[in-house]
C-alpha cells in the first residue's frame, strides 16, 4: 500500500478456510456501505501487516474479500484465527 488512493477501512475478520484451500474473510456490512462501488470491487490493502490486492465479492448477500493461498502463506495465517485487515479501493490495473 505504497501509495494511498482513497479512504482505509479497518477491521478484525474471522480468517475463513474452505475444504478446496481457499481462504475468505467477511466484510463488515458497515465497511462494505462505506466503500461504496459495484457489487464485486477491487481493493488492496494489509492482512496482518501482509499487503494483498483482491475483490470483495458478494455471496449469498455475505460480502467477503478472498485471501490468495500467496498471501496466506506469506502471513503463515491459518483459518480461524482473527486477522486484523486494512483495505481501500485499487484503482490501479491489474496484468
Amino acid at each position: 500500500m505504497s501509495e494511498h488512493i482513497g479512504k482505509l477501512e479497518r477491521f478484525r475478520a474471522k480468517l475463513l478456510a474452505e475444504p478446496d484451500g481457499g481462504h475468505a474473510v467477511v466484510v463488515p456490512a458497515d465497511v462494505r456501505t462505506r466503500l461504496g462501488g459495484p457489487a464485486r470491487l477491487r481493493v488492496r490493502g494489509t492482512i496482518s501487516g501482509v499487503d494483498f490486492r483482491s475483490n470483495i465479492f458478494p455471496y449469498g448477500g455475505i460480502p467477503y474479500l478472498g485471501i490468495h493461498k500467496a498471501t496466506v502463506q506469506k502471513g503463515k495465517l491459518r483459518g480461524g484465527e482473527e486477522v486484523d485487515i486494512k483495505l481501500e479501493i485499487d484503482s490501479q490495473p491489474r496484468s
